[in-house]
């Protein structure tokens, strides 16, 4: 993971159990295909309605073949990509250098979860926006009090008693 976790240009490698060299797309890419494979085998009603998979596998596809060649295409639904534009507009406009103090503000704005701060926002990206409205559900102090009480519960029953549990997952 630490191999890819900073790789925009999605080429640096790890060496696979069968002595290939993969990188990043590559896994995603092979995982698409298990996917699809098992889908076309076995129909996909154990995950949802045929018409709802379809389109996961189709923007999936989408968003492996934007990444991979165009990536203005998927700009608006993968977060990485939607930053890394913003940075690296910012860093053309300006004639910045790659380790430059405002390059890193920027990058820290991005996910600035108030709405009149985040850069995400402000690009429009799907993905980002609706993860700063899911995560403002949770700012109310009794929101994060109750998830608090929620989690210490979960905690407090032993480990080999959760598949018995009737835990409400939405809370954790």
């Amino acid at each position: 993971m630490r191999a890819f976790s900073l790789d925009t240009s999605l080429s640096a490698t790890v060496l696979c159990e069968d002595n290939l060299y993969r990188t990043a797309w590559d896994f995603q890419d092979q995982l698409w295909h298990l996917a699809n494979n098992y889908v076309r085998r076995d129909g996909g009603s154990a995950v949802a309605e045929s018409d709802e998979v379809a389109l996961i596998l189709t923007q999936w596809r989408e968003m492996l073949d934007g990444v991979d060649g165009d990536r203005d295409a998927v700009a608006d639904r993968v977060d990485w990509v939607a930053k890394l534009r913003v940075v690296e507009g910012y860093q053309k406009r300006y004639d910045l250098a790659p380790g430059d103090a405002r390059l890193r503000a920027i990058d820290l704005q991005y996910h600035d979860l108030r709405a009149e701060r985040s850069l995400a926002q402000r690009v429009v990206c799907d993905s980002c926006s609706t993860w700063i409205k899911f995560v403002k559900r949770f700012t109310t102090r009794r929101t994060r009090r109750g998830l608090f009480f929620a989690a210490s519960a979960w905690r407090a029953i032993p480990s080999k008693s959760w598949p018995q549990t009737g835990i409400v997952w939405s809370l954790i």
